[in-house]
């Protein structure tokens, strides 16, 4: 299946913490720029994403295409930790806002946590885990979300969103993925 998915530049700052890379992107201006890449599905947004914008992107594919809806959320924690930064937080509220909506209330969601290739497999894996399940009690502790529709997994670096530079910032981030409805 293929995974459409969206990426937050403005919000950036990586889960280590890192600067804004929206310039290093080719983003220009205020607006969504849906340019597609073809070998990714990556749609890049220039702003900080609503909740609105959360449920347009999240809702199931209505198309019949067999693509798994996707955002790829730059998830801000304190170097080395698990912490949401205040950054984080006021993205979280934005995304557990769309995922008590109507439109998005029956699902269920992944969150993949995922690492650059700095540090061992193993102790990425680990970090992963620990910032996916940081923001799975953040949604489940903020906002009436049961645990049982967000499962939270730790991918660290096999999934590289920019496998031609491994340490880059943009591959340490939250992936939010709608899994389907049902138990």
């Amino acid at each position: 299946m293929n995974r459409a998915h969206v990426l937050v530049p403005v919000l950036f700052a990586a889960l280590s913490g890192g600067p804004a890379l929206a310039g290093d992107h080719g983003i220009t201006g205020p607006d969504v720029q849906a340019a597609q890449n073809p070998s990714t599905d990556t749609v890049q947004l220039a702003q900080a994403m609503s909740s609105d914008d959360f449920v347009e992107i999240l809702k199931p594919d209505t198309r019949g295409l067999g693509i798994i809806p996707s955002v790829d959320m730059q998830v801000r924690f304190a170097y080395n930790s698990a912490v949401l930064s205040e950054e984080a937080r006021i993205l979280l509220r934005e995304l557990g806002t769309a995922l008590v909506s109507d439109d998005l209330g029956p699902y269920r969601f992944e969150i993949a946590g995922h690492t650059d290739a700095t540090g061992t497999e193993v102790y990425n894996v680990g970090l992963s885990e620990r910032r996916a399940l940081a923001v799975r009690n953040y949604l489940t502790g903020n906002f009436a979300i049961g645990p049982d529709r967000l499962q939270s997994v730790g991918l660290g670096e096999t999934n590289l969103l920019l496998p031609d530079d491994p340490t880059a910032a943009a591959n340490r981030r939250v992936q939010i993925s709608n899994v389907g409805s049902g138990g």
